[in-house]
């Protein structure tokens, strides 16, 4: 109906990065949760992450982004990444979008502009000048099509699909992105709103940010991400490249831990 859909099913068609990796996941351990070696992602890459639920793929998003407590061996660029804290993981260049968006990426009653200047300014939102914080905002807000009554308006009056684009706004009016982890980004949104989230994600790929892609529609990865690493009960089991992997050989592998 929007001319749209076609953009979330069947095989990325974008070249693969290729280059040394700008993070590499040597190993994230969370004792009887997960066991995750070996995970890397090239500059302007996009690695989806597969799996059940309950199989690491949050777990292994907040590990990295210091949101739980777990033993983490990573490298970015080349040098030991340092990010024990949500803090010290922003100051990486590392950016989380989290699974709900509602509990975790915004505060909802407040204004548009005010959630997305937050990362910018490191300070209580409700602190900011109103002018300062959509001065600040406007240009990511323009640039991701946040459709709201203006700056003003409460984010929580917003549809899930602009939403979500705060949150992703908040990153970027931030800017120093260098890896960007998103956590089921596209849960509760429409066909055409996860297509224009998706068209951002690429775009910030092909700005050379790194993307870790965790979701549970393995037709959006299939669609969306250079390679895929399936997530089996904690650890990773299997990588596949889907441009010429079938989606139903990599579902075989995300539903048994095996592969065919």
């Amino acid at each position: 109906m929007i001319g749209e859909a076609g953009e979330l099913v069947g095989a990325t068609d974008r070249p693969a990065p290729e280059g040394e990796p700008l993070l590499s996941v040597e190993r994230v351990h969370v004792p009887g949760l997960l066991d995750v070696r070996g995970i890397e992602v090239r500059p302007g890459e996009v690695v989806g992450l597969a799996g059940l639920g309950g199989a690491g793929r949050t777990t292994l998003l907040r590990a990295l982004f210091g949101d739980i407590k777990a033993q983490v061996s990573a490298r970015l660029d080349g040098r030991p990444l340092k990010a024990g804290s949500p803090a010290a993981a922003v100051r990486a260049g590392l950016a989380l979008v989290p699974e709900s968006r509602k509990e975790q990426g915004l505060m909802l009653g407040l204004s548009v502009s005010r959630n997305a200047a937050v990362g910018a300014l490191g300070k209580p939102p409700w602190l900011l000048p109103g002018r300062l914080g959509r001065r600040l905002t406007a240009p990511a807000l323009a640039d991701l099509g946040v459709r709201s009554a203006g700056p003003g308006q409460l984010v929580g009056q917003l549809s899930g699909g602009n939403q979500q684009k705060v949150v992703l706004a908040k990153w970027i009016t931030r800017g120093g992105i260098r890896v960007l982890l998103l956590d089921e980004p596209t849960r509760g949104l429409d066909v055409g709103a996860k297509a224009d989230l998706y068209r951002q994600v690429r775009h910030l790929a092909d700005q050379g940010v790194a993307v870790l892609l965790a979701s549970s529609e393995l037709n959006e990865l299939t669609a969306n991400a250079d390679r895929i690493q399936v997530l089996y009960e904690g650890r990773n089991v299997a990588r596949f490249d889907p441009r010429v992997s079938a989606e139903n050989v990599i579902a075989h592998t995300v539903i048994t831990g095996a592969t065919p």
